[in-house]
């Protein structure tokens, strides 16, 4: 199964995973590669190995591909507002009419 498959099941079958991209990047090791996950003293580790092949930028990169067809927005209003802004002020400094952009 491709990396954005096991995104869209996550963010699918578990809403909270639209607000926060750490969040949807666990959710998908833990879904998908439960081995690569050890708990110590209450808290939960990664193996190294696992970090490289599903990287928490990859997976942002992806979700933002559904969030871009309208699909799987996030829950939360103010993460939503959130996105949206920065996707504006990105836009703005890509333009070419920006004097900045070089």
């Amino acid at each position: 199964m491709k990396l954005i498959d096991k995104i869209e099941y996550c963010l699918k079958n578990f809403p909270e995973t639209r607000n926060s991209d750490p969040m949807l990047t666990f959710k998908v090791i833990y879904e998908f590669h439960n081995s690569h996950i050890k708990q110590f003293e209450n808290n939960w580790w990664t193996t190294t190995e696992i970090q490289k092949e599903i990287r928490e930028d990859h997976v942002k990169r992806l979700r933002a591909k559904f969030n871009e067809r309208g699909m799987y927005l996030p829950t939360d209003e103010k993460v939503l507002k959130q996105r949206k802004l920065l996707q504006k002020i990105w836009h703005q400094e890509m333009s070419p009419s920006n004097p900045c952009r070089g």
